[in-house]
This record gives C-alpha cells, structure tokens and sequence, in this order.
C-alpha cells in the first residue's frame, strides 16, 4: 500500500483535494450572491480557481465573507455524491438551475460522452470528479486574487471574474505557504528598487512585471490548458 497516496505529496490527492475546494467556493458564492453563474473551476498548480459571472464585484471584503462562508461549508462535512444524467436532462437540469455556462459545455461534450455532476448539501455541480468524500477533508482555504477572464479565453466573449484561491490540509502549511509568496515579492521588490538606482526605471519595471507573475500562483502558464477542465482534463 503506497502510504503517500492520500497525502499532500501525491498530486493527484493534491489536485483531487483542491478541486473540490473549488466546489466549495462555488457553493459559498452560490449561498451568499445566488444570482451569480458559474463557468469552469479546475485544480491548478498551486490552488485552483473559480470563473465567476457576477453583478457583485468581488471586492477585498466580498472575499472575506466567501472565505468566512468556505470555512463554515467545510465544517459542514457535507458529503460529495456523484450521479450521471443522459445529454437532454443534464442540459434541462442546468437550464432549471440557470447556469448557461454549464449548459453549454454539456452541449460541446461527444456525444458518447458520461455526464456527472458532484451533490454536497443544498449545492450541486457539473463536473468528471473525482473529488474527497466530505467538505470536512477540507482544513485551509484562502482566496488568494481576483483577475479579468474572458469566457474560454476569447476576447469576443464575455469577462469573468476569476477567483483564485488555495487550499491545504493544515493552517500552518497555509500560512507558510503564504509568507513564501510575501517574502518572494519583497525579494523582487528590493531588486527592482536597485536595479531602479542603477540602471533606470524600464529595468525596475521588469522586476516588477516578474513579480507580479510569480504572485498570480502560476496560473497564466496553466490558463490555456484548462479553459475546458471540467470536462477535458482530469483531475
């Protein structure tokens, strides 16, 4: 038996284990901004994200609730359930719950395509899993940024809002995690203010262009790859 299966050091259990803390931000804005309509939500290399379509902006103190609401969906324990519908229902189901989004990545899946969606408590998503059995797997989130995404990465749609958040299964694992990123952007800071000193302002610029790359938890070099995750790529 592979004693690291179900850890942190796994990436499978690590991506399974945020994807479906990315359920759990969907649930959370479900519940506390009903009106708002989901696109895709996959894992990514260091946390995950959310594609919002939303009339409320997601402001540092919207993200506070969501976070306070995450937290409390995870003590929860709410079970995961999967079940499968056939085409026609699937898109009945998500025209009732009026989620185009969804609906239309139902309608662009094969034909021969099984179709899943994943239940916890009152919240209910399209999506291939596989996912943890309970929200109570669940122990740190932190909702991490917000950036403008364009409906499957094309200009000619509309712009989403995206959520990029992080989970772990200990508090310290997160707080570590977090003053990593605060004392990498201090590092490049201080870079930027010398090579400011020496060489000019467009050098500086770089550094900080650099900066703010690596703070947006490499998601820009995964946003290509998953603009379908739900469906096309599994987690």
């Amino acid at each position: 038996m592979d004693e690291k299966k179900y850890t942190f050091e796994n990436k499978e259990y690590r991506d399974t284990y945020r994807h479906t803390t990315s359920h759990i931000l969907a649930q959370a804005v479900k519940r506390l901004y009903p009106e708002s309509k989901l696109a895709i939500g996959p894992s990514i290399d260091d946390g995950f994200y959310y594609d919002i379509d939303s009339d409320v902006t997601f402001t540092p103190e919207v993200l506070e609730k969501l976070e306070a609401e995450m937290r409390k969906i995870c003590k929860e324990k709410l079970p995961l359930e999967r079940f499968e519908l056939p085409r026609d229902e699937a898109i009945a189901f998500m025209k009732e719950k009026d989620e185009p989004y969804k609906v239309e990545l139902i309608e662009d899946l094969p034909e021969d395509a099984v179709i899943s969606f994943y239940t916890q408590g009152d919240f209910t998503d399209l999506c291939a899993g596989p996912h943890l059995p309970s929200t109570g797997y669940v122990k740190a989130v932190k909702i991490m940024s917000v950036a403008g995404a364009y409906w499957r990465g094309s200009e000619k749609n509309k712009m989403l809002q995206r959520l990029y958040a992080t989970a772990f299964p200990k508090k310290a694992d997160l707080d570590a995690y977090v003053q990593q990123l605060e004392e990498a952007k201090k590092q490049v800071m201080s870079i930027g203010e010398t090579l400011y000193k020496n060489k000019g302002p467009e050098a500086a610029a770089g550094a900080a262009g650099a900066a703010g790359a690596s703070a947006n938890n490499g998601a820009d070099n995964k946003k290509e790859d998953v603009v379908d995750a739900e469906f096309t790529e599994k987690h």
